[in-house]
């Protein structure tokens, strides 16, 4: 398969898995079977025999519709790895996130300066200190501190 064919075929399955609507874009649109796809399969390799298994079929003459139809009906594992595959392609998009307001997976540590509003829940747990219970069955239920031998 030329590489034109593949590329024309993940468009096919990009469109087919992210269609375009209401003023959001499509897979092909948004880039997927060019440097998206590239960088997720960088990310991650082992996913890219799925896809040319799936580009394989379009271009063979599959249509990409009923290539995700029937993965997703009866290869549901297949599905969900193309899908990850493409839909992480999809997200590398910064038109795609800025429409969706979605500003990806980005640290956001705690402030020092403020403390979480949990801390008054697990307060009595903190100060008694770690406790665990013996998860053997044939044993004693009494319970262990850290220290304790078994």
């Amino acid at each position: 398969m030329t590489d034109d064919r593949r590329l024309a075929a993940i468009a096919a399955l990009a469109d087919a898995l992210i269609p375009p609507s209401a003023g959001y874009l499509s897979g092909s649109q948004a880039g997927v079977p060019g440097a998206c796809l590239d960088a997720a399969a960088t990310a991650r390799p082992d996913l890219i025999p799925v896809l040319d298994e799936a580009a394989a079929a379009v271009a063979n003459g599959t249509p990409a519709a009923e290539v995700v139809a029937t993965w997703s009906a009866q290869r549901p594992e297949s599905f969900d790895l193309l899908f990850l595959l493409i839909r992480g392609a999809y997200f590398l998009n910064r038109n795609v996130c800025e429409q969706l307001h979605y500003d990806g997976a980005t640290p956001r540590p705690l402030s020092d300066a403020v403390e979480p509003d949990y801390l008054d829940l697990v307060a009595a747990v903190i100060a008694r200190g770690p406790e665990y219970r013996n998860a053997c069955p044939h044993q004693s239920g009494a319970r262990l501190n850290v220290g304790d031998s078994v």
